[in-house]
């Protein structure tokens, strides 16, 4: 019963205040020494009252330390104790429950990420206001050539000029850059962001690999150019050819011993038409045959190619029943079966 707050704060103040009330007595009626002690009792009544007052301001002045030092391992009584006690107990308790799992929270959630950030192609930097590298993903040292990437200063043995351009790169920049490993150069697109935590602003440098992008413009571009190049050789060549052919039989009919004449337009008519044959054949290698369609039995086909790929079934020992025979198909039967034997 004496243990509940109520009652221990109702108790100190009687006592405080009867001390007072003899102290007061004793001192009108001039006796001192009991005056005095009356006084020393008082003060010790008012001390108790501090102490147990200021006890619950140290339990959270403790919670509160113990929080920001990273401290989760404590843990307040919550038994042999008054009512209010074990409730202001358990509610501290609980505060630190609260705490401790958001904590465990955003500790997963930072290996999350983590693992996403390494596991991306794209390289990621990570700058602070001084420039120092916070994180840098596995990808941004492959794309460097670099075993270990710390420093921006490493940059140097790659070309001079780069540890300035990463700590000068802004938001609005767009810079790109070489780098050489054992097999080929590779082309990096740089672009920089920045964000405004409450440490400071931090500063995000992604790093693309955009050789093979640029490989891909540049073969299309080719393809282009070599069509535009047929189409015009095409345009040229043919009335050479027509040409050739109409002197070719006009020499024969009215001079037929003009042998010179006639062996150089038959020189120039086969060479037209080897241009022409050469360009037609490279027509037919870069563009995309069009299919033969035409309605066929399924059963034959599918027999001529367990036929062809005989020799690998026997090797992976592949059981290969085929039922059916009524299936008709409308496609074109060359391309499906090359397809099929290549699989």
């Amino acid at each position: 019963m004496f243990k509940s707050i109520e009652y221990k704060l109702i108790i100190y103040i009687l006592l405080l205040i009867i001390s007072v009330i003899a102290a007061s007595f004793f001192f009108f009626g001039k006796y001192i020494v009991y005056g005095c002690i009356c006084v020393l009792v008082a003060l010790f009544f008012l001390y108790k009252l501090y102490k147990h007052y200021n006890k619950f301001n140290q339990n959270i002045l403790f919670l509160l330390n113990a929080l920001e030092n990273g401290d989760y391992s404590f843990h307040f009584s919550e038994t042999k104790l008054s009512r209010r006690e074990k409730e202001m107990n358990m509610m501290l308790n609980r505060i630190k429950d609260i705490l401790s799992k958001t904590r465990n929270e955003i500790i997963e959630n930072e290996k999350f990420l983590s693992v996403i950030v390494e596991s991306v192609s794209t390289g990621i930097i990570i700058l602070d206001e001084k420039n120092n590298i916070v994180l840098a993903n596995k990808a941004t040292s492959d794309l460097m050539g670099l075993h270990v990437f710390t420093h921006l200063n490493q940059l140097a043995v790659i070309d001079e000029s780069y540890p300035d351009l990463f700590r000068k790169l802004d938001i609005n920049d767009r810079k790109q850059i070489k780098t050489a490993n054992d097999r080929e150069e590779i082309q990096i697109s740089l672009q920089a962001s920045k964000i405004k935590l409450k440490k400071g602003i931090i500063r995000i440098i992604t790093l693309h690999n955009i050789g093979n992008e640029l490989e891909a413009k540049e073969i299309e571009s080719w393809i282009r150019l070599i069509r535009v190049m047929t189409h015009e050789i095409m345009n040229s060549i043919a009335p050479i050819t027509s040409l050739s052919e109409i002197l070719l039989f006009s020499q024969k009919d009215k001079n037929p011993e003009n042998i010179s004449m006639i062996e150089a337009l038959e020189t120039i008519n086969s060479t037209a038409r080897g241009l022409i044959s050469f360009v037609e054949s490279y027509r037919k290698f870069t563009g995309i045959p069009k299919p033969q369609m035409y309605i066929f039995e399924l059963r034959p086909l599918l027999d001529q190619v367990v036929c062809l790929a005989s020799n690998t079934i026997k090797e992976k020992d592949i059981d290969v029943n085929i039922t059916g025979n009524d299936i008709l198909l409308h496609a074109d039967k060359e391309q499906i079966t090359q397809g099929l034997v290549n699989l």
